[in-house]
């Protein structure tokens, strides 16, 4: 989908059944490819970004947030703002949600067992 002009896929994945990064980096490079036909300029890439919401814990460290892009690994200089990979793990989430948290009301819908 395209939202503010960037390629946007939103995947959520219930169960780590394995290779989940690489499966995000697979899907970025395919939208990534996709938006531009024979012929036209690089310059006109689209910002494409990948949100992961998953249901069990990816990486290990306490934040439920974590957003990834390229970057030079001794300068830290960004090498293209083109990339974005946001990961969102549910199990990381709060108990407690401030009702004026709009990011992480949203996100505990996902976690939600009851209808209120």
């Amino acid at each position: 989908m395209i939202v503010n002009a960037q390629h946007v896929d939103l995947e959520i994945q219930v169960e780590n059944e394995g290779d989940y990064l690489e499966r995000v980096i697979f899907y970025w490079a395919k939208n990534f490819s996709s938006a531009l036909a024979a012929g036209q300029k690089y310059s006109i890439l689209p910002r494409t970004i990948v949100i992961s919401l998953v249901d069990f814990r990816l990486f290990d460290c306490p934040e439920y947030h974590s957003f990834f892009q390229t970057f030079e690994t001794t300068r830290h200089t960004l090498l293209s703002d083109k990339m974005g990979l946001y990961f969102f793990e549910l199990p990381k989430l709060p108990k407690e949600i401030d009702e004026n948290d709009m990011l992480l009301l949203w996100l505990s819908l996902f976690k939600a067992n009851t209808d209120s």
